[in-house]
Order: structure tokens, then C-alpha cells, then sequence
């Protein structure tokens, strides 16, 4: 009975107390409040986290987009030698060659010779696999103008600015100042064989091979293997890059042409012909075949498909045979053909 006597007295006590009423009521306000503002800082600081790691995979994205731009060049910039009031012509090609399409913003043109320099905004989309060709001798011209005050020997530089924020731009860019009436471009080191046996030059590292290709109309040629070592039991394309470096600033139309491999055997000579073909968009097509090569543009060239059975064991020279058409500015044509001699090819 005596501690259910005390409880009651201490309740009574309690209650009608009213500071100490007032006392516990107080800490349990305080004791929300701290709650209420610990949640506040706790949910404030996961949601200044979460915008941080979004911030950062975001930025880690457009870093990963910006490694996977890849844009091959072929671009060339001529200047008119006018002094104060020159322009410069931009020309060659770009190709999409990576996963992403890359938008080209900005042209940058230097005269490296007077430290003058000059920009010009682009709106340039490529989608992957894409190709575009600048090129002054176009109908309408597609080459790029930039307003830059040159002279004749001036040495000049270019770049793209992707949207990304990637250069693009050549390893080493050779000016030439005649894109007016006149003589064609100047041929770099690379190109002098071209100046000597005709227009052409050939890339012999984009020498490669298609295998396994049906010789129909609208067959997948698939995926290119480069190398010099071919099959002679499959339907085999070959693919080679060249570029035209007429020195009388001519359009070349290429309208036929073969690749032959040769064997002598005992006097005798075998071979195996693959005749220039049109592929586009990774698809054989038949018919017709019209390939316009202008001046300081690199273009793809097929052959094929062929079994080369005739040649298979030997190691084999490939000619490269072109005929077609050469244009002046002025719209004279006259006949062209040239023989490209420069591939070795093993056949098994």
C-alpha cells in the first residue's frame, strides 16, 4: 500500500505543479524542434549530394562523348595573294568515322606567316560514317570563304571547333596561294610519284579487303580488313583511297577501271581481274559506274568482287588501272587513264 500511496502523492505533486508541467513541455518542444532541424540539414545535404553526382556523371559523359568524336580530314586552305583584302578557300573533305554524330561549329584560319587569323561560324552536322566534300570547283562551290588578308607564300593553318569542344585539324597543313585561274595546287612530299606518272595518288595505308562479298546487286560488303594477304577460294572486294593532284587544277571522272593481279607461270601469264565497282552505304550496286574526283579531294575506290583462284599461292603485283575523263575549268574534256603499279598482294 505505501508505494501505491507515494505514486498517487508524487502524480498529485506533478500536476499540480506548474512549473514543473511547464518544464517538461518545453523539452519535448525543444526536442521536436532539434529533430524538425537535423531532417532539414539531412534532406538539405542529400539533395546538395544527389545535384553533385549528377553534375559529375554529367560531366563525365560529355567527357566520354567528347573521346569518342572521331573526324578524319583531307582539308587543304588556298589563299588568293590579295593583301589587305584577301580571302582564303578552305577545301578537301571530312568523314564522320566514330559512334556519334559531331556537329562542326567554327572554321579558325591562321596566316602563320603575318599572325593574322580569322573564324568562321559552321553548322556542320555528321552523322557516324558520314562524308562531306568542300570543294571550290563544286556547282554551287561548297568550299568554305574566310575573309583573311594573305600574300603569295604566306603560310596558312586551319582548324574545325566541334560543338563538343574538340580540335579538328590536320597534323600539318601545306598554303598554296593560286586558287584563282591558274595552275593546280602544289604537290606535297607524299604526292611526288602522282607528279611523275600521272594525277593520282594513292593512300597505300587504306589498301584493304572485303571478304566473303556476293557479286549481286545490293549485297552487305561488310567490314573492311586491311592487310595484303587475301584468299583465293572467296568473292574478295578491295578498297583503296586516292586523292587528285592534277597539276592543271582538272576534274577527273573516273567511268572504268580494274585492279589485275599478274602470275607468270612458265612463260605463261595468268591473272585475276576485279573491276572497279560503286559501293555505297556498305552495299554493292550494279550498273553504271561514275566516280568525279576534283582537285586536292580524296575519294574511295571498289573493286570487285572476285575469286582470284588463278593467282591463289603466289605473291602477286596489283595494277591499278583507271580510265576516264579529264575537265579543264573552261569545260574542254579530254581523255584520261593511268596505271597505279604499287601493291604487292599475297594470295592463298
Amino acid at each position: 500500500m505505501l508505494p501505491r500511496l507515494r505514486l498517487k502523492k508524487t502524480r498529485r505533486r506533478l500536476t499540480s505543479n506548474s512549473k514543473g508541467l511547464s518544464s517538461i513541455v518545453g523539452a519535448v518542444f525543444a526536442v521536436l524542434v532539434m529533430i524538425s532541424l537535423i531532417s532539414t540539414v539531412f534532406v538539405w545535404s542529400l539533395s546538395q549530394n544527389t545535384l553533385y553526382n549528377n553534375s559529375v556523371r554529367q560531366s563525365n559523359l560529355a567527357d566520354l562523348d567528347r573521346s569518342n568524336e572521331r573526324i578524319m580530314t583531307n582539308i587543304t586552305c588556298y589563299g588568293d595573294g590579295l593583301g589587305a583584302t584577301g580571302t582564303v578557300l578552305v577545301n578537301g573533305t571530312l568523314e564522320n568515322d566514330g559512334p556519334l554524330s559531331v556537329q562542326l561549329v567554327t572554321l579558325w584560319v591562321v596566316d602563320v606567316t603575318n599572325k593574322n587569323y580569322n573564324h568562321k561560324a559552321l553548322d556542320i552536322v555528321l552523322a557516324p560514317g558520314n562524308r562531306t566534300t568542300l570543294s571550290q570547283f563544286l556547282v554551287p562551290s561548297t568550299a568554305i570563304v574566310v575573309t583573311l588578308p594573305n600574300s603569295d607564300g604566306d603560310s596558312l593553318s586551319c582548324w574545325f571547333i566541334s560543338a563538343r569542344g574538340n580540335t579538328i585539324s590536320e597534323k600539318s597543313t601545306t598554303i598554296i596561294n593560286n586558287f584563282n585561274e591558274g595552275g593546280g595546287p602544289e604537290i606535297p612530299p607524299y604526292a611526288f610519284v602522282s607528279g611523275g606518272i600521272g594525277s593520282i595518288a594513292m593512300d597505300f595505308s587504306s589498301f584493304s579487303h572485303y571478304d566473303n562479298v556476293a557479286p549481286a546487286n545490293g549485297s552487305s560488303v561488310g567490314s573492311a580488313v586491311y592487310g595484303y594477304t587475301i584468299s583465293g577460294n572467296i568473292y574478295t572486294m578491295l578498297h583503296v583511297k586516292v586523292t587528285n593532284y592534277d597539276l592543271y587544277n582538272r576534274t577527273l571522272t573516273i567511268t572504268g577501271g580494274s585492279m589485275w593481279a599478274v602470275t607468270p607461270f612458265s612463260g605463261t601469264i595468268k591473272g585475276d581481274q576485279w573491276s572497279i565497282a560503286n559501293v555505297t552505304g556498305g552495299k554493292l550496286i550494279t550498273g553504271t559506274y561514275n566516280q568525279f574526283i576534283n582537285v586536292t579531294q580524296a575519294v574511295d575506290l571498289y573493286f570487285g568482287p572476285t575469286q582470284a583462284s588463278r593467282s591463289a599461292g603466289n605473291i602477286v603485283p596489283l595494277f591499278i588501272l583507271l580510265y576516264g575523263q579529264a575537265t579543264y575549268k573552261n569545260g574542254t574534256k579530254i581523255d584520261y587513264g593511268q596505271n597505279l603499279p604499287f601493291i604487292a598482294l599475297n594470295v592463298t
